[in-house]
């Protein structure tokens, strides 16, 4: 097997918490403390989503309706909001992340897009979001700083929230990543109380649980096709 070349880009603290950016390969991704992987690109397609579990978190494309608005919490490397403005073109996304330092990374070193259809947002998620009166079509929970998930998002006041800002077709697509299983449970209690329907997508050989929850039934019948027209969708 070849091996791969490994390159670190970038090396700074935050709060006493370790970030680097690393180049492996075609790969540029994003590490906080103890190896943890938070985000990656591919530096030949950085509108590719590299990660299996943020794939996974792009379900709600297949829903009936056209999306006109996403929101983004947690922005990471930008991965996400890369993938939506080159496939959406007529899409308009938010990005808000509570670390100016992470922004400065994901514009610097991931080619994350910033313009006036992609607009990124120093602040925390919970006042973002407390203080818009503005609604989406989805809204993508990706918020995590070196001790797994932000408190402060992932938490039944934030997904009430969210359930406030949704658009009446809108959904939530949240990525669910917790070694504590009581605190999993909660949220999923969290869920039932505030949006009508939720889906959890284990992602295979992986730690990551992404939760799907609407404001109205799941659409099942919209997405029910064969291999092919899911393939091609």
């Amino acid at each position: 097997m070849a091996q791969i070349d490994t390159a670190l880009i970038h090396k700074s603290f935050q709060d006493e918490m370790l970030i680097e950016v690393r180049d492996e390969g075609d790969y540029r991704s994003l590490y906080f403390d103890d190896n943890c992987l938070q985000s990656r690109i591919s530096l030949s397609s950085p509108h590719h989503l590299t990660l299996p579990y943020t794939r996974y978190m792009t379900l709600p494309m297949l829903f009936p309706g056209h999306l006109q608005n996403i929101l983004l919490i947690g922005v990471g490397s930008g991965s996400l909001l890369s993938f939506f403005h080159h496939h959406l073109p007529d899409c308009q996304l938010d990005g808000v992340d509570s670390s100016a330092h992470i922004l400065r990374i994901a514009r610097g070193y991931f080619q994350c897009p910033e313009n006036e259809r992609c607009r990124l947002h120093r602040n925390d998620g919970y006042s973002f979001l407390s203080a818009s009166d503005s609604t989406w079509d989805l809204i993508l929970l990706d918020a995590f700083d070196g001790c797994g998930m932000a408190p402060s998002i992932y938490s039944e006041s934030f997904l009430e929230l969210c359930a406030n800002h949704l658009r009446p077709r809108g959904s939530v697509s949240g990525n669910l990543w917790t070694g504590k299983k009581l605190h999993l449970k909660e949220l999923k209690k969290c869920f039932i109380q505030h949006f009508e329907d939720t889906i959890y997508l284990p992602v295979p050989d992986r730690g990551n649980l992404v939760a799907i929850a609407l404001r109205e039934s799941f659409p099942w019948q919209a997405i029910s096709l064969s291999r092919g027209e899911l393939r091609s969708l």
